[in-house]
C-alpha cells in the first residue's frame, strides 16, 4: 500500500510498521532525495541519500553498507604438529574496518548478520620432499560446517615452502556465529613471512592471514 503526503511516498504496511520505508522528495533547491526507516519525516533515520548530482550516500547506519573490509596476521611463528589439523593462531590486525569482526583466543565472531567472503592462507616451510598442506574455514568450531580449501604439494626440497589458501563465501548471523582457519601439514612451522623460505618470494610480511568483508545481508 502507498500514501501519498506533502512531500514523501510511503511505503509499508502503516505509518508504524517497524521496517516502513519514505521516499522523501524535499521541495528545497538541491534536490535531494531520501529513504528514511520509520516514519514520514524521520530524517534522523535516513539510510540512504542521492543528491542532485545522482551521488548515493548513507548518511546513517553506514556500517551496514559498507564492505567492512579486514586483515588479521600472526605476530609470531607457530609450531604445530606434523599432520595433525590445528588451528591458526592469529593476534594481530592490520586493518578492521567498523571493528566489524572481533578476536578472541583465535576465534572471530562477525557484528553484523549476513554474508561475508572470507579468504586464508598459512605459510608452511620445511615440510620435506612432496609433502602436502591442506587449509579450511570452520565454523561454530566444526569442519562440517566449513569450506575446505586447495590441498597444496610442495617441491623436491626438504626445505620447500608450502602456501595453501581457502577462499568461500558464509553466512552468519551477527552474534553468536564464528569462524576459525585450520590446516593440516606435513611442516611443523607455520610462518608470519617468508624471509627465511625457500621457492617464496623473500621478505613477505604477510604470509599467514586471514581477511575478507562484508557483501550483504
Amino acid at each position: 500500500m502507498s500514501l501519498l503526503k506533502a512531500n514523501s511516498v510511503q511505503i509499508g504496511q502503516s505509518a508504524t510498521a517497524t521496517q516502513n520505508f519514505t521516499l522523501s522528495v524535499p521541495s528545497s533547491p538541491d534536490g535531494t532525495i531520501k529513504l528514511a526507516r520509520g516514519n514520514s519525516g524521520a530524517t534522523t533515520q535516513d539510510v540512504l541519500t542521492i543528491n542532485s548530482s545522482g551521488v548515493v550516500s548513507f548518511p546513517n547506519n553506514s556500517a551496514a553498507y559498507s564492505p567492512n573490509p579486514f586483515f588479521f596476521h600472526k605476530s609470531a611463528n607457530q609450531t604445530v604438529t606434523s599432520s595433525t589439523t590445528t588451528k591458526c593462531t592469529f593476534d594481530s590486525t592490520l586493518f578492521n574496518v567498523n571493528s566489524r569482526i572481533t578476536l578472541a583466543s583465535s576465534t572471530f565472531t562477525p557484528t553484523l548478520a549476513g554474508y561475508y567472503n572470507i579468504s586464508a592462507q598459512i605459510h608452511a616451510v620445511n615440510g620435506g620432499s612432496g609433502a602436502g598442506a591442506a587449509i579450511a574455514i570452520y565454523k561454530n568450531g566444526s569442519a562440517t560446517n566449513g569450506i575446505h580449501g586447495i590441498v597444496a604439494v610442495n617441491g623436491a626440497s626438504s626445505s620447500s615452502t608450502t602456501m595453501v589458501m581457502v577462499n568461500g563465501i558464509m553466512n552468519f548471523n551477527g552474534s553468536t556465529d564464528t569462524f576459525e582457519i585450520y590446516g593440516n601439514t606435513y611442516a611443523t612451522s607455520w610462518q608470519t613471512g617468508s624471509g627465511t623460505a625457500n621457492q617464496a618470494i623473500a621478505n613477505l610480511t604477510y604470509a599467514t592471514f586471514v581477511q575478507g568483508f562484508y557483501l550483504g545481508a
